[in-house]
């Protein structure tokens, strides 16, 4: 029998742009996804990058 981590139910979604993120988000959420955290903007030397952390709603609510 193995251990099944809670982390293999998160995935990271990215965006170039904040309007970007939230159509991504969005579109997660509407498959079951549910966002864990504020989402976060890092700074490239070249580029920012918007990133929201998603978990996935079905698997966590059932233990």
């Amino acid at each position: 029998m193995t251990v099944k981590s809670k982390w293999q139910n998160r995935k990271t979604v990215v965006g170039s742009s904040q309007l970007e993120l939230a159509e991504r988000v969005k579109d997660h959420e509407r498959r079951g996804w549910r966002k864990v955290g504020k989402g976060v903007e890092i700074h490239r030397v070249h580029k920012s990058e918007y990133i929201q952390v998603m978990e996935f709603g079905r698997l966590v609510n059932a233990n």
